[in-house]
């Protein structure tokens, strides 16, 4: 017989970020879920010492883990008792079941006497997210039918150890819609994936893409966002054909997504289909005898930078340099030995791509200072390629970041796993033993990174209208 179907505070976390994650996790076959990822192993430890850290200090009796039933009825009489604080207690009410990170006593009349509890949980995380609204209003309402009395607050502990009230009423209708829905789906209604930025770290991420694929859903297209895909759907467009074929003067009447955006999903939606690129307009980016392609690694729980990478091309021969901080406290060193380096090359054009790179230079000048000719070098003659990209091509590819763009164009890391998230794990891990080897891993990474930008780079030069096409001006142009 199976197993009843327990509604849970998790289901809220998931159903906010993604519904078909609920859909996925109560019914498809586990064995087709990725591994978790390193990143994600290290953000659930990361969360589980901060729970640590933050409770430590405090009085608190904690309910252990033992049967939910016995937990549950724990917790009732530690409430009774007026306990101040209750670490993981337990509420169960029907077919939902809640185990807060905190239950604190609150002054005002409840079922148990002259005090009720609200629900607190530490998230690892810096703001009120919804997600960590949803679980606690969750836990609101199960003390609500425990206590007969809703609060009237609840509270996310953050990554600061700051308490950020809410009130639950200001919650409550989302909440109680969002019940609905994950109710529907855990009787076996599916929800069909809707591909997001959010699906990179998700272990179901190819299962969705495959269906995706299958189905040819329009949420394969570049930067539509789960509204704007319900929108399209309404006016009956729900496939990658759909949208390839739409009349823009038609349909550009729709509230929320723009005339530009309509046009741009259209195009989108053709190269997919047709697996070549669009080009819309041609990218100006004059040769320069002096480039460097530029990457940087960070680590953003640390809020440092620990590796500036350049790939140095002059006159045709290309060279990789390494700007390498050993501890946090050598970022400093890192970055001089950096402005050192810049300062030797000279005239040049620097090539990076996405804006973190500028923001990471705009950060240590103004913390560690620079001189005014490098200033007016980063400022006028440093060149992020992404824009370049997003405003000349449409690409046949999912995501517009640096990996899948160089992937397409035969570019290849030397380390399949490799990665930006994976490359702070690897840090971390430097920081604890210095193991030759691992530094070595993020130093390549790095370069591979470098590399790609110039593949980038050398790509868009190389564009060209399609001249059987007579292109005019405002034609878009099939390049082969």
């Amino acid at each position: 017989m199976k197993k009843k179907q327990m509604i849970s505070a998790s289901l809220f976390y998931n159903y906010s970020q993604c519904p078909t994650r609920v859909y996925l996790n109560m019914f498809q076959d586990r064995s087709k879920r990725l591994v978790m990822s390193n990143f994600m192993q290290k953000k659930m430890e990361d969360g589980l010492l901060h729970e640590k850290m933050v409770i430590k200090n405090e009085e608190f009796v904690e309910v252990p883990e033992i049967n939910e039933t016995e937990a549950y009825a724990n917790t009732l009489e530690l409430m009774r008792k007026g306990t101040v604080m209750i670490y993981q207690g337990v509420l169960i009410k029907d077919d939902m079941i809640g185990r807060p990170d905190i239950l604190l006593k609150i002054k005002g009349a409840s079922n148990l006497g002259d005090h009720h509890y609200m629900a607190c949980d530490i998230k690892s995380g810096k703001r009120l997210k919804e997600e960590y609204r949803l679980q606690v209003t969750f836990y609101s309402h199960l003390l609500e039918l425990v206590q007969n009395r809703l609060p009237e607050k609840g509270r996310i502990i953050n990554s600061a150890r700051k308490n950020l009230d809410f009130r639950i009423k200001d919650e409550i209708d989302r909440f109680y819609d969002v019940m609905r829905k994950v109710r529907e789906i855990s009787k076996g209604i599916e929800v069909k994936p809707s591909i997001t930025s959010r699906c990179g770290d998700c272990r179901w991420k190819e299962v969705c893409f495959e269906q995706a694929e299958k189905d040819g859903d329009i949420s394969l297209i570049y930067k539509m966002n789960r509204k704007q895909k319900e929108l399209l759907n309404n006016n009956h467009i729900t496939t990658l054909k759909h949208a390839a074929q739409m009349d823009v003067d038609s349909i550009s009447d729709i509230t929320g997504i723009s005339r530009s955006a309509i046009r741009r999903f259209g195009l989108q939606a053709r190269s997919l289909l047709n697996s070549k690129h669009i080009v819309i307009d041609m990218p100006h980016l004059p040769i320069h005898s002096t480039e460097i392609f530029f990457d940087i690694e960070g680590e953003s729980e640390l809020g440092i930078d620990y590796l500036y990478g350049v790939l140095l091309r002059k006159d045709g021969k290309e060279e990789y340099k390494s700007f390498w901080a050993d501890t946090p406290k050598d970022e400093k060193k890192m970055w001089n030995e950096f402005c050192d380096f810049m300062s030797s090359v000279g005239d040049c054009r620097i090539y990076h791509y996405t804006g973190y790179e500028k923001i990471s230079i705009n950060r240590l000048k103004k913390k560690y200072g620079i001189d005014n000719k490098l200033e007016k070098l980063f400022n006028c003659c440093t060149i992020d390629l992404f824009p370049q990209v997003t405003n000349n091509v449409i690409l046949p590819i999912y995501s517009y970041s640096i990996k899948p763009i160089a992937k397409l164009l035969g570019f290849k890391w030397s380390d399949k796993n490799a990665g930006g998230t994976q490359s702070m794990v690897w840090y971390e891990a430097w920081l604890n033993k210095n193991e030759q080897s691992v530094k070595e891993k993020i130093l390549e990474y790095n370069m591979n990174d470098c590399q790609a930008t110039r593949v980038v780079l050398d790509w868009l030069r190389s564009l060209k209208f399609d001249t059987v096409n007579n292109p005019k001006e405002g034609d878009v142009c099939l390049f082969r």
